[in-house]
């Protein structure tokens, strides 16, 4: 029981951890809001990159992200970056893990720059 609560708390704790952080460039190809519960942003950015699935079918490489719902700022640069088509650097901070009832991805945004 001693060895599940520690392992428990070390999970709990370790969840706001943050494992890395960088930046993305691409087109926005889907930003939607998602949960039932839990409100977040999620969204797919196409980098324009081709990789080659399992099949040997080339496809564009996608960078799956979370938004924050409380994040106003960045939500309404994405939404209108995504209305008007122009390309984006997303700046991401990753985390080791997502709490329960949050986010699909570990890849959290916190910052938009719209690339010319």
């Amino acid at each position: 029981m001693k060895r599940l609560l520690i392992v428990m708390s070390l999970l709990l704790t370790s969840c706001g951890y943050q494992y890395s952080d960088g930046a993305r460039v691409g087109n926005l190809y889907k930003f939607s809001k998602k949960g039932f519960f839990c409100k977040s942003y999620e969204g797919i950015l196409k980098t324009g990159y081709m990789t080659t699935n399992a099949k040997g079918i080339m496809t564009s490489e996608e960078f799956k992200f979370s938004v924050e719902a409380e994040d106003e700022v960045v939500i309404l640069q994405l939404q209108q970056a995504m209305q008007m088509n122009q390309k984006v650097e997303l700046g991401y901070v990753q985390k080791m893990f997502n709490p329960p009832c949050t986010y699909d991805s570990q890849y959290r945004i916190k910052s938009v720059k719209v690339v010319e």
